[in-house]
């Protein structure tokens, strides 16, 4: 077990009220469940992600989960306007100040950039939040809640198509989750984005690292400095310091 593992089960045995802690991991479905799927929809299938947070309601470890669809990409996009829906749609967020992020090391969606200065500085200043760290589990780490969700429904979904039903698109999917899957607080069909304006300044070395989080506090600066760790929860961190090339005060998108 690695530390990142052991990291992310201190933290969740160990969850404070005013803390949440979430997972994210991206999955696939097919374009449609039904006795007699096309060719082409057995072939295509559109991306999942799924965010599920974990949180304490009276002494009581809580999980809930979000779902989102789209015949997108799994990348930068995909994940931020899914983080900026759940975010926006989730009181048990943004109720507390104290967060965590768990992910893999997804070299095209999440451990990247874009998605680390967006996760450790604009989604903590947009809601307002005193911590937030971004943490990644190392590669091959084994089996999670998204795994667990995505089976559960998968297996659900076989089993309605076997009973008769038809389950297509995005949207059809979104309300099978909503109607069928325990848990689901959120399931949202993205549709495609229209503009890539979200760039930022580079990161040396990213791979080696673990964990993110940034201090800063003023939306308005220029220039932010990122804290990095090479072992989760271990060690000195390196500062690097990240510049956007937009203005964070822009409206959600």
């Amino acid at each position: 077990m690695t530390c990142q593992d052991n990291y992310y089960r201190s933290h969740l045995s160990n969850l404070g009220g005013d803390e949440f802690l979430l997972v994210m991991d991206f999955t696939t479905f097919d374009r449609s469940y039904r006795l007699s799927p096309t060719q082409e929809e057995n072939r295509c299938q559109f991306n999942a992600m799924h965010v599920v947070l974990h949180f304490r309601s009276e002494g009581v470890l809580k999980q809930t989960s979000f779902n989102y669809f789209g015949d997108m990409k799994n990348d930068y996009l995909f994940v931020r306007r899914s983080l900026l829906d759940c975010f926006k749609h989730c009181n048990d967020i943004t109720a507390r100040k104290t967060g965590m992020i768990f992910s893999d090391g997804g070299p095209k969606h999440y451990k990247i950039r874009r998605t680390i200065f967006f996760v450790t500085v604009e989604l903590k200043l947009r809601f307002q939040l005193r911590s937030l760290h971004f943490v990644f589990f190392a590669s091959y780490h084994g089996k999670g809640p998204c795994d667990g969700l995505a089976g559960v429904a998968k297996r659900k979904l076989r089993a309605a198509a076997c009973e008769g039903e038809v389950i297509a698109g995005c949207e059809g999917l979104s309300q099978f989750f909503a109607d069928n899957i325990k848990g689901c607080a959120r399931a949202v069909a993205l549709g495609a984005a229209q503009s890539d304006q979200f760039d930022v300044s580079k990161i040396k070395d990213v791979r080696k690292y673990h964990e993110f989080w940034s201090d800063e506090g003023n939306q308005q600066s220029t220039s932010f400095a990122i804290n990095c760790r090479e072992r989760a929860g271990e060690g000195p961190a390196t500062i690097i310091r990240m510049t956007a090339a937009y203005s964070l005060t822009m409206e959600l998108n």
